[in-house]
């Protein structure tokens, strides 16, 4: 499954792909294969191995103390490896330094936080990934390589162990970490792939998957859509059929054998979660075109907290008798939506305004900006409804003067409508009798 964002102003949305794998393969037990396991699982193969395994620990996750050499059993028991524990695997990219990023290290603090008995492996390909980038990638293959002697040595000192396994791979270390699981004699439970290729900021996708680690109880949730413009619109906040996932660690597994773009909004720090809302707001006015540019913000007072002035973004262009679709996003958890405060800005251009004043009867005895010429750009809201993502609950608001319209910098409340009021497909209110 994948996952694509792309930037906005904050809250953050941002560029890049994360690739939740889990690995399933089936052997065909072919000579060639039979052949290649054989190699990997015997002395030679395993005094092959150039690439380093250091097991960090909690106390000194910047530290290599330890290392794990395939082949020596006993530096599995100096370095306090836990063969019942989960084992994590960090695969760094390619390296213009030579020295590990510090991503690692955080990575590592957020892990142990979240499985504190667990087995973290570092491997450590600097001397191949320190290259020019057409051979760094080259070596890929040969580090994944050597990660699978390793698991398959693992694997002979205690069952099950591949059940326990997640590896984690970043840039280039993503290549590697799928070689490693096509060349295990046996499945690898997990893998997780990061991509480098962020146009906002470097290494944005490892610091999600971080704060998926450190706030548990505040989980990024993620929608499937076909096109940024349609997410930016509020029109994918929906979960049925496995349409949203939860972002990081705890990502829900989908058997799918297609790549699906997930869109979500963040924060611009953690904890990265926001709440995303549509909200459907059908603009009424006596005439059809009006070339107007609003600027539209709203307020939202719930049962814990009130945001105020929201901005909200036309996507399309403004057309009045028409239903509009925004996307409104929350830093904070407000809680049940009790009420909603909505007001535009209304740049008017000066071709529409002259359009207006040729229709208007006696217009040239009339000043620039008589009440008769601007007051048929009032617009008049009668609902707004809304779809939280987060919870899935949807309401919908009415105007609690109903008499109201809409005028520029004028803001108007609305609260929910009561039960027996239903919307038409135009958004006109519809009134059941009984």
């Amino acid at each position: 499954m994948g996952l694509r964002l792309f930037q906005a102003r904050i809250p953050l949305l941002v560029t890049f792909t994360i690739l939740q794998m889990f690995v399933e393969k089936v052997r065909t037990g072919n000579a060639a294969g039979s052949a290649l396991e054989q190699h990997s699982n015997d002395v030679e193969g395993l005094n092959s191995i150039k690439t380093k395994f250091s097991l960090r620990y909690g106390s000194k996750p910047d530290e290599d103390l330890c290392y794990i050499f395939p082949g020596h059993v006993d530096s599995l028991s100096k370095c306090g490896f836990n063969t019942t524990s989960k084992t994590f695997l960090i695969i760094h990219g390619w390296s213009v330094s030579g020295m590990f990023e510090s991503w690692i290290e955080k990575l590592i603090i957020a892990l142990y936080q979240r499985e504190p008995d667990a087995n973290i492996l570092v491997v450590d390909w600097l001397d191949r990934a320190h290259q020019h980038y057409p051979i760094a990638a080259k070596n890929t293959m040969l580090v994944g390589q050597d990660i699978a002697k390793l698991i398959n040595w693992l694997e002979k000192q205690e069952n099950n162990l591949l059940n326990k396994m997640h590896l984690i791979g970043y840039s280039l270390g993503a290549h590697v970490a799928g070689f490693a699981g096509s060349h295990t004699a046996n499945k690898i439970s997990r893998i997780t792939a990061f991509s480098e290729a962020v146009k906002c900021e470097h290494e944005r996708s490892i610091h999600l998957f971080i704060d998926s680690l450190l706030y548990e109880d505040q989980p990024c949730k993620a929608y499937r859509c076909n096109n940024h413009k349609s997410f930016e619109k509020g029109m994918c906040l929906n979960c049925r059929k496995n349409r949203c996932n939860t972002l990081g660690y705890n990502v829900k597994w989908i058997n799918s054998k297609k790549c699906n773009r997930m869109y979500l909004k963040t924060r611009a720090n953690m904890p990265f979660r926001v709440y995303h809302y549509q909200l459907k707001i059908h603009f009424s006015n006596k005439f059809d075109h009006v070339d107007i540019d609003p600027t539209l913000s709203v307020s939202l007072h719930g049962t814990k907290n009130d945001v105020k002035d929201l901005p909200t973004e036309i996507v399309e262009r403004f057309t009045p008798n028409k239903t509009h679709s925004f996307l409104v996003v929350t830093e904070v958890d407000i809680g049940d939506l009790l009420m909603i405060k909505f007001k535009w800005e209304s740049s008017l251009t000066w071709n529409s305004l002259w359009k207006r004043m040729r229709s208007s009867i006696a217009w040239y005895k009339l000043p620039l900006w008589a009440p008769s010429i601007t007051s048929n750009f009032d617009i008049h809201v009668d609902k707004i409804r809304v779809k939280c993502g987060e919870t899935q609950k949807k309401m919908t608001f009415c105007l609690k003067d109903s008499s109201a319209g809409v005028s520029p910098s004028q803001e108007v409340t609305l609260v929910k409508c009561p039960a027996s009021l239903k919307l038409t497909s135009t958004g006109s209110p519809h009134v059941h009798n009984h």
